[in-house]
C-alpha cells in the first residue's frame, strides 16, 4: 500500500504510478508536501527495476516448463527404448534358440552322431519352427533347411522302395511334409517363369526318380493295374505338371512302343485290356494311338471270317473309344464286307435250317449300327426270307409250323431289332404273304388252320400298332417335358431308328431349309413334316410314316 487507500495493480510498472487521490483529501497540504518530496529519478530507476524483475520472472517460468517439458519428453523416450531393447533382447534370445535348434540338427546330422537326425526329429523341429518362431521362418527362410537336412533323409527313406508292389510306402510322410513345405517362397525351375515350392522340388528330385526307374525297368504298361494304382494314390500330391510329365513322358511312350510291337493276330491279349484302364487318365492324349490301332485291326482282318468271334470281342470294346465317324469307317471297310458275303451265302430253308452263317452276323448287332444292320438285313437276308415263305407257303403247309417259324425269327432278331420301322415293316410283309396265301387258299378240312393263322396275322399287326402308337404317344410327352422344338423331335426320331438326319447342301424350298432324313428329302413347317415326291412336289406325313418309309 503505498496510500490511503488499498489498490489493485494489473502489473509491476503499475507501482510506480501515483494513487488516484480520494476526493475527500486536503488540497493545499497535501499538493505542498507532494510538490516538497517529488523524486523523478527515484521511481524511474524503481520501475526499471520492477521490469527487470518482471521479466526474469517470465523468463525463469518459460524455462521451467521447457525444463518439465523435457524431463517427460525423456521419459517417453526411456519407455520407448526400453521397449526397443526388451524387444531386441527377445529377439537375440530367439535367435540363439534358433541357432542352438539349428546346430542341434547340424551336429546331429554329422556321422560321427551317438544319436542320429531321423525324419520323425526334422519333422517335430520343422512344426516347431513353424508354430514357436513363425517370423523368424518367414524372415529368414528356414524353410530352405529341408534342402540340406531333410531331402538326403528323405532319399535315404525311399532306397529300396518298390512303389508297385508298395504304393503306400511312405505317403503318410509325404502327406505330412506337404503341409509343411507347400507354403514355401516358389523358386524358378526353367527359363519360362515356371516355379515350384519345397515339396515339389522333393516330388521332382527324389520321388519321381525312384518311380520313373521302376516304370522303365519293369516295363509294366501290359499290367498297367499296380501303376494306375500308384498315380491314383498319389495325384493329390502330385503337382499337374508332374502328373502330365509321368503321363506324356514314360506312359505314352511305353504304350506307343507296345502298340509298335503288338500283333493283333499272334498276341492272344486283346489290346484293350491294356489300353483301355489308360483312358480316365490320359483321355484325348491317347488320340495319335488309336489310328495305328485300327491300321492293325485293318491288315489282321484282311482274311477273317464271320464264323471267327474272336474279332468281335476284340473290335467290340473300341465302340465309344474310337470317335464315331473313325469307327463306322473302319466297320464299313473291314466288317461289313464280310458279313454281307456271309449273309449272301446264307440259306434259307424251313425244313432243314442251319442258323450258325445267321447268328455270326446277327451277332455284332451291338456293334454295328442299326442304320448298317438293318441296310444288311433288307439287302442280304429278308428278299431271301420272303421267297423261302412264298414257297412254303404255296405247298401247302402247317400252318402251326408256319407261325412258330415267323415267332423264331423274331426271336433270333431280338426286340431292339425288330422295334425298328425297317425291320417292322419287313416282318409285315411277311404278314401279308400269309394272308394272301389264306385268301387264296382252296383246301379242304384245312379252315380251322387258317383260322389260327389269320387270328395270328391280326394280333401280330394289332400288337405292331399298339408299339407305334406308345412310341408316339412317348415321343410327344418327352417333348412336352424336355421342352423339346418339332425339330427336334424329327432329330430325336431320327437317332432312335438310326437314320441320318442333316441339312441338304445349298438346297431350299420356297425359303425353307431341307433336311436329308434317312433316304428321304424333307423341309418342316410349322410342326409338319413334308417329304418331297416326284416332280419336286412336297407330301404332309406322320411320324410313323416318315421312318416307314425312310426305312
Amino acid at each position: 500500500m503505498t496510500g490511503p487507500q488499498s489498490r489493485v495493480l494489473s502489473g509491476y510498472s503499475a507501482i510506480g504510478g501515483r494513487p488516484t487521490k480520494p476526493t475527500e483529501s486536503i488540497p493545499s497540504l497535501a499538493g505542498t508536501q507532494e510538490a516538497n518530496f517529488s523524486m523523478v529519478e527515484l521511481q524511474s530507476n524503481i520501475s526499471l527495476l520492477v521490469d527487470l524483475a518482471e521479466s526474469d520472472i517470465i523468463q525463469t517460468d518459460i524455462q521451467l516448463k521447457s525444463e518439465r517439458n523435457t524431463i517427460e519428453n525423456m521419459r517417453h523416450e526411456q519407455e520407448r527404448l526400453s521397449k526397443i531393447l526388451f524387444a531386441e533382447q527377445r529377439d537375440v534370445e530367439r535367435v540363439e534358440e534358433l541357432d542352438r535348434i539349428i546346430s542341434e540338427c547340424s551336429e546331429r546330422m554329422s556321422n560321427e552322431s551317438t544319436h542320429p537326425l531321423t525324419l520323425d526329429d526334422c519333422s517335430s523341429t520343422f512344426q516347431k519352427l513353424q508354430q514357436n518362431f513363425p517370423d523368424e521362418y518367414k524372415m529368414y527362410g528356414l524353410a530352405d533347411l529341408a534342402v540340406a537336412i531333410v531331402y538326403p533323409l528323405i532319399k535315404q527313406y525311399l532306397r529300396g522302395w518298390m512303389p508297385l508292389q508298395d504304393p503306400t510306402f511312405s505317403l503318410k510322410t509325404f502327406i505330412e511334409w506337404n503341409a509343411l513345405l507347400t507354403d514355401s517362397s516358389p523358386i524358378s525351375f526353367d527359363n519360362t517363369g515356371s516355379t515350384m515350392n519345397l515339396f515339389d522340388r522333393m516330388i521332382w528330385e527324389i520321388w519321381l526318380p525312384v518311380v520313373r526307374d521302376t516304370i522303365i525297368r519293369t516295363r509294366s504298361i501290359r499290367n498297367p493295374k499296380p501303376l494306375i494304382d500308384l498315380i491314383n494314390l498319389w495325384q493329390d500330391l502330385l503337382p499337374t505338371w508332374i502328373k502330365n510329365n509321368i503321363l506324356e513322358q514314360l506312359i505314352f511312350t511305353q504304350l506307343q512302343h507296345e502298340i509298335e510291337m503288338w500283333n493283333p493276330v499272334a498276341d492272344r491279349v486283346p489290346i484293350h485290356v491294356w489300353v483301355h484302364p489308360w483312358l480316365p487318365l490320359l483321355g484325348d492324349k491317347l488320340g495319335p494311338l488309336l489310328a495305328p490301332i485300327r491300321h492293325k485291326l485293318t491288315l489282321a482282318l484282311t482274311n477273317w471270317h464271320p464264323s471267327d468271334q474272336s474279332a468281335r470281342l476284340i473290335i467290340q470294346p473300341w465302340k465309344g473309344v474310337f470317335k464315331d465317324n473313325a469307327f463306322d469307317a473302319f466297320l464299313r471297310n473291314s466288317i461289313l464286307p464280310k458279313l454281307a458275303a456271309c449273309l449272301a451265302e446264307f440259306v434259307i430253308n424251313p425244313h432243314q435250317q442251319h442258323l450258325e452263317p445267321f447268328l455270326w452276323v446277327i451277332d455284332w448287332k451291338d456293334v454295328v449300327s442299326k442304320q448298317h444292320m438293318v441296310t444288311l438285313m433288307e439287302r442280304h437276308f429278308f428278299p431271301k426270307w420272303l421267297q423261302a415263305l412264298t414257297v412254303w407257303l404255296n405247298n401247302k403247309p402247317n400252318y402251326k409250323e408256319v407261325t412258330k417259324w415267323y415267332e423264331g425269327w423274331k426271336e433270333m432278331f431280338g426286340s431292339d431289332l425288330v422295334s425298328l420301322p425297317a425291320i417292322k415293316a419287313q416282318f409285315n410283309r411277311g404278314l401279308d404273304v400269309m394272308n394272301q396265301s389264306i385268301s387264296m387258299d382252296d383246301g379242304q378240312g384245312r379252315s380251322h388252320d387258317r383260322e389260327n393263322l389269320a387270328h395270328f396275322t391280326s394280333i401280330e399287326r394289332r400288337k405292331t400298332a399298339e408299339i407305334a402308337a406308345k412310341e408316339r404317344a412317348a415321343a410327344v410327352a418327352r417333348a412336352k417335358t424336355e421342352k423339346m422344338t418339332f425339330k427336334d423331335m424329327v432329330q430325336k426320331l431320327a437317332e432312335d431308328h438310326g437314320l441320318i438326319f442333316m441339312p441338304t447342301r445349298n438346297t431350299r424350298q420356297d425359303g425353307k431349309l431341307l433336311y436329308n432324313f434317312g433316304s428321304l428329302v424333307i423341309n418342316i413347317d410349322r410342326g409338319v413334316v413334308y417329304v418331297q415326291k416326284a416332280g419336286m412336289k412336297y407330301e404332309a406325313v406322320t411320324l410313323s410314316d416318315l421312318v416307314t418309309l425312310a426305312s
